[in-house]
């Protein structure tokens, strides 16, 4: 750490004339690793950053009934929506809101109890 009295913790360079507040001198707590207490001894690590598609890999690993649900629910509004335009089948078309609001229950009820299911683990 510098004593250098032109020199700003945050922003590097403090202009001529400012005053600067003196740096934190309070020792920190022992360190596990060194077990030193000075304030330079300390390193932050910050987390290691995931890209999009291993966060969703990785909670997918996590909860698979959420994305099996969130397909099933796209494919039946797919489904219902395209025999809406193409066909005049009204069995068909009410079997597919159906089997939407089916999925979409069974994708609330996963979430659900994936959510439960978390709070007892902690």
């Amino acid at each position: 750490m510098s004593n250098n009295p032109n020199r700003d913790v945050w922003s590097g360079v403090v202009a001529e004339g400012q005053a600067v507040a003196p740096a934190i001198t309070t020792p920190l707590a022992s360190s596990p690793l060194t077990g030193t207490d000075t304030p330079e001894n300390v390193v932050f690590v910050p987390p290691q950053q995931q890209g999009f598609a291993s966060r969703l890999w990785s909670k997918t690993k996590k909860e698979p009934l959420i994305p099996i649900g969130l397909v099933a629910t796209v494919g039946f509004l797919t489904m219902g929506l395209l025999s809406m335009s193409k066909t005049n089948n009204s069995a068909r078309q009410q079997f597919m809101m159906r089997g939407r609001v089916a999925a979409q229950a069974f994708t609330l009820g996963a979430f659900t109890f994936g959510l439960f299911r978390g709070i007892d683990r902690s």
